[in-house]
């Protein structure tokens, strides 16, 4: 694997650790209090998508999974501004599985702050949209995220991030439905195999 080397991080408290573990869906939690935002925690389903044992990911930065092929400055910038910023966010990303194939990434990121220690973490969900990209599919994996983030959000907070979710959701659906999503992937696809 290329990139660079394994950092040591903390693991992330019980509370987080039990709740990314036992998801369905892959998520990575990634220590924003260490140079480079190396991940601290991935669960299996991130290892089955991915292909790559816990021991190769821990330490290190998620974007080892774009290969040789940096994600566009575009991108890349996007995903600088929610960790510097501490926001949520989302986008695609030409990734690679362990054995070298490509796979269209649908990304989410979300902040979390620790409980008792205040650590900043940033939640990654990872998402395969590479055989298709349907309306329903996209509103279950939100749905499904939702499910994930609920243990992390509380008041009026947790009201602002599920209205988020629903401005998000639609957005999501206008761009699915206007073929833009669609095209970025097969655009993406058809270059990785060049």
């Amino acid at each position: 694997m290329s990139g660079k080397p394994q950092v040591t991080t903390s693991p992330p408290s019980k509370t987080v650790a039990d709740i990314v573990q036992k998801a369905r869906i892959p998520l990575v939690v990634a220590d924003l209090t260490v140079t480079d935002a190396p991940l601290c925690q991935v669960n299996d389903a991130f290892a089955d998508l991915t292909g790559y044992d816990e021991q190769e990911i821990i330490g290190r930065n998620c974007r080892f999974l774009q290969g040789e092929q940096p994600a566009p400055a575009a991108q890349r910038d996007d995903i600088k501004r929610a960790i510097d910023g501490f926001q949520e966010s989302r986008g695609m990303l030409l990734n690679f599985r362990v054995d070298g194939s490509a796979f269209a990434n649908f990304l989410f990121l979300f902040p979390l702050t620790e409980p008792v220690t205040n650590r900043r973490l940033m939640l990654g969900s990872q998402f395969d949209v590479t055989p298709h990209i349907s309306r329903n599919l996209v509103n279950e994996r939100l749905h499904e995220l939702i499910d994930v983030a609920g243990p992390f959000l509380s008041g009026a907070n947790g009201d602002v991030l599920l209205n988020n979710f629903t401005i998000f959701s639609r957005s999501i659906h206008a761009q699915i439905e206007a073929g833009f999503l669609r095209e970025d992937i097969e655009r993406r696809l058809e270059f990785s195999e060049k």
